[in-house]
């Protein structure tokens, strides 16, 4: 798995906190663990290392590794996950396709905002165009 890594040697300590976390998450997926529990794996890093974050993850789920990822970023998991749960206060609020949880308006109420294709979705919907030119 290639996270656009250099091949510069660098002393841990000086690495930045992404690069540690990329560093990290390289680690776990070399070792190809049949499940992974990750929490909110991209927290520190660019939207290039979340980029190649996703990417690596949709490679390993793609093989077969279940994953079970706590985030925030739902373009991520919009990319990643075919199924999500939304859990507020300990309580279970939404479970289902992450294609119609997260488009779900209700979740905006959790605090949880839509992935970018949902907002793009409706806006052309708001103008009367075909939202699906979108879903491709």
């Amino acid at each position: 798995m290639n996270f656009g890594l250099c091949h510069i040697e660098r002393a841990p300590r000086r690495l930045s906190g992404g690069q540690g976390q990329l560093v990290v998450l390289a680690a776990l997926l070399a070792m190809r663990p049949p499940y992974l529990v990750l929490d909110e794996p991209t927290a520190q890093l660019d939207p290039e290392g979340t980029r190649l974050v996703g990417e690596a993850l949709g490679r390993l789920a793609a093989t077969g590794t279940g994953l079970l990822i706590a985030e925030h970023k739902t373009d991520l998991l919009a990319d990643v996950c075919d199924r999500v749960v939304v859990i507020d206060g300990g309580r279970l609020v939404a479970a289902g396709g992450v294609t119609e949880v997260l488009a779900d308006p209700a979740m905006e109420s959790y605090g949880i905002e839509p992935p970018s294709t949902v907002h793009l979705e409706r806006a052309l919907a708001e103008r009367g165009l075909d939202p699906e030119v979108v879903r491709g």
